[in-house]
């Protein structure tokens, strides 16, 4: 049994229109799925470039003072939170605004900033309800943020020390960091060296603030 009538059929000539029709249709459907493919890689280079510039402003100097500024606080028990905590919650807050809203790919957010962002959420939240009474909004978007990345790492048996011990070692450590971080970074514009010969040195979490897990001394994973 013949499913297609192939009597009368022609590719040139006469007859030929719809070979052609269905050529041109099959061109079309070629080209849009390759320019669909163009633009959805464009997309996601955009992305992790916007990614990029957000690790690149938590990386930066002005930023790495913020922060030593907020955990200096802390550790010395000052209470509220200051002009320094403010600037660092913002941070994640937009972090967490811009995952949700579609400009920053979710997975490149949580790679790049699961630990630390979930770290200065246990350190910080302790002073958000009293801060709420002023600002009902405060960092709502980073506290739902902290709880999919708490619940995606330990499904990935990746959690998060967020104990009191270790957020105590961790602030002390990091404290160091920063201020020797400081340190060099002044004593390298004082000497004016060239930048091809400038050391860089990486964060201790791989791009701006400090990551639990590389900030945990060896043989003493998180729990």
């Amino acid at each position: 049994m013949s499913l297609i009538n192939t009597d009368g059929l022609a590719i040139f000539g006469p007859g030929s229109e719809w070979f052609w029709t269905m050529a041109q249709f099959a061109a079309l459907a070629i080209t849009g799925f390759a320019i669909y493919r163009q633009l959805q890689a464009q997309r996601w280079a955009n992305q992790a470039g916007f990614v990029s510039r957000y690790s690149d402003y938590f990386d930066s100097e002005q930023m790495v003072r913020f922060k030593l500024t907020a955990l200096t606080e802390l550790r010395d028990g000052k209470t509220g939170l200051s002009p320094a905590q403010h600037r660092v919650g913002d941070f994640f807050e937009n972090t967490a605004l811009a995952q949700r809203n579609g400009h920053m790919v979710p997975r490149y957010a949580r790679e790049e900033f699961s630990a630390v962002a979930q770290t200065y959420w246990a350190l910080l939240a302790p002073a958000v309800p009293a801060a709420r009474q002023r600002e009902p909004e405060l960092w709502t978007a980073w506290e739902r943020w902290v709880g999919e990345l708490a619940r995606l790492d330990a499904k990935d048996g990746s959690a998060t020390d967020d104990s009191p011990e270790h957020l105590a070692w961790w602030i002390t450590d990091a404290i160091a960091y920063y201020t020797e971080r400081l340190r060099i970074e002044t004593e390298t514009r004082a000497t004016d060296v060239k930048p091809g010969a400038r050391h860089r040195m990486q964060d201790v979490d791989g791009h701006a603030a400090p990551d639990a897990d590389e900030l945990t001394p060896a043989g003493q994973g998180l729990s």
